[in-house]
Formats: C-alpha cells, sequence, structure tokens
C-alpha cells in the first residue's frame, strides 16, 4: 500500500532536508507544511473554533490589569497580553512560536514580538543537529522574497555572546537582534495540532465550498 498523505506530511517534517539555495531547513512538503495547515484550519469552521476556544483557555485574563497592558514592543503599541494572546494562536495551530527580541549592549530587552510560525524556519544544522541562525520571510514559496529573507541569530541570553553578535553585525545599530524558537515534540519542526486530522480538516473545507 502507498504512503497516505499524513503519512508522507509526518516523514517531511520529522526529517527536514536541507534547502541549499535559501540556506534553511524546509519545513514539510514544499517547505510549505506552517502554511498549509494554518489555510486548513482557517478554512474548517470545526478546527478554527476549536483553535480560538482554546487560544481563549490558555490566555485565559492574561497577567492582570496592570501587567496586561505593560508595553513590551513601543513602535507597534504591542502590550504584554497581545503578546501572550499571539503566543497562544501560534501554540494552538503549530505547537511552537518564535519570538524576536531586542537587546541593547547590556544585554537588555527592548522589546519582543511574535513572528508568525509561517515565517521561521531554521538555518542549517552543524554535525550535533544544532542551528545558530534562524530566517524569516513572509512568504518561503516566493523564490524572490525567499532568497532575501532576514536572518537572525538564535536567542541567549549570555552578555558575552550577544556583544559578539552585535560585534558581527558590525555595531549596534546594525544588529538585528535575536530570534527565540520554541517548539513542542522531539522533531526539528513540530507536528501541527490538526496533523493526525489534517485530511477531516480539508474534507471540512472542501463540503463547505460544495
Amino acid at each position: 500500500m502507498g504512503s497516505t498523505k499524513v503519512e508522507i506530511l509526518t516523514n517531511k517534517v520529522k526529517t527536514p532536508k536541507f534547502n541549499k539555495n535559501l540556506g534553511i531547513m524546509a519545513n514539510g512538503e514544499d517547505n510549505a507544511y506552517p502554511q498549509v495547515n494554518e489555510d486548513a484550519v482557517n478554512g474548517s469552521i470545526t478546527a478554527k473554533s476549536c483553535a480560538e476556544l482554546m487560544t481563549s483557555y490558555i490566555v485565559g485574563r492574561g497577567f492582570g490589569d496592570s501587567l496586561n497592558e505593560i508595553i513590551v514592543n513601543k513602535k507597534k503599541g504591542t502590550t504584554l497580553l497581545k503578546l501572550a494572546t499571539d503566543i497562544a494562536e501560534s501554540i494552538v495551530i503549530h505547537r511552537g512560536f518564535y519570538i524576536h527580541v531586542n537587546v541593547n549592549l547590556g544585554g537588555a530587552v527592548t522589546s519582543m514580538d511574535v513572528i508568525p510560525f509561517t515565517d521561521g524556519r531554521l538555518g542549517k544544522f552543524d554535525d550535533e543537529k544544532y542551528n545558530n541562525k534562524i530566517l524569516v520571510c513572509d512568504d518561503w514559496l516566493d523564490t524572490k522574497k525567499a532568497k532575501k529573507a532576514h536572518t537572525f541569530d538564535v536567542y541567549n541570553e549570555l552578555t558575552d555572546v550577544i556583544e559578539k553578535q552585535i560585534e558581527n553585525a558590525g555595531g549596534v545599530d546594525s544588529y538585528k537582534g535575536q530570534v527565540l524558537y520554541f517548539k513542542l515534540g522531539n522533531y526539528s519542526y513540530p507536528l501541527s495540532r490538526i496533523h493526525a486530522c489534517f485530511e477531516d480538516t480539508i474534507s471540512e473545507s472542501k463540503a463547505s465550498i460544495y
């Protein structure tokens, strides 16, 4: 018997291949796994409703009125509650998240912002399956855009590491900050929350159309 769509998706995520052209570890078939799953959830009434309910459950009332309004990104006006909500939404659908962290020369965090999970990719692994770069692009299927993806250092709170990163970037004004990557599960990229019922989710979406 041939492999099912779910089995193919699983294998592509479990063993990501290095895309030399883009300098990333591809996430799923055609490097589109996160987007395919997010589109599937948004197209399914059941999956979308479940995702919204679970996100609401995770966030609850946040951290309390005084903490919720703390601004964590002045440029975008992002509050701590909004940051938590964005993290929860990413965790619910993708079981992982990326946070862009800006720091100063002293290593103190000056701003935080959640990067859409569909936009993040891991850089090349070394022999110990470790990577120290995260690449970000808002459309990995657009080759021209993908080749111009922004490259960030992986999050590290050690002051000497931050100082070295800033030095390598050519100074603090050229430094792009770091990206904190978190995922659930044992694979390099997490399996989506709807992975096991992917076909059912797609079927519901198509049923609504027809």
